[in-house]
């Protein structure tokens, strides 16, 4: 891990460090309650400013949606006080650290991990290893 985000981490005195990768936007995203018959969009009450200005915000273009970023699980740094003392697995102040998308993939098949063995391969051809920029 890259010495500036331990600095970072300590400098800034936030609690929590997290690997975040761009995600399709949850503007584009519905559900459906048990019993109903139509969707709903998932974020109609979270992000009334958005709706206020189009009631039908779902349907822009992604370009214009607020980038929205999902926590991966790649790489995780908290401070032992955190969870100990504030009972917490991520406090309130959590700083980015941002990765080539790349390197964010989810093994749950055979078919995934066959990818990320490749990508490490492709890496490695490179002469670096996987947690090099």
């Amino acid at each position: 891990m890259h010495s500036s985000f331990v600095k970072g981490l300590k400098s800034l005195q936030s609690s929590f460090l997290l690997h975040l990768t761009p995600l399709h936007s949850p503007f584009k995203m519905y559900q459906i309650k048990e019993g109903e018959k139509f969707l709903k969009p998932l974020l109609l009450g979270v992000y009334p400013e958005v709706f206020n200005k189009d009631p039908e915000a779902f349907n822009l273009p992604r370009q214009l949606l607020p980038v929205v970023w999902r926590h991966s699980g790649y790489i995780d740094v908290i401070r032992a006080s955190v969870i100990l003392e504030k009972k917490s697995m991520s406090g309130r102040k959590i700083l980015p650290l941002f990765f080539d998308e790349k390197r964010d993939i989810d093994i749950d098949t055979l078919k995934e991990l066959r990818y990320a063995e490749e990508i490490i391969r492709s890496i490695r051809m490179q002469e670096k290893e996987v947690w090099e920029e």
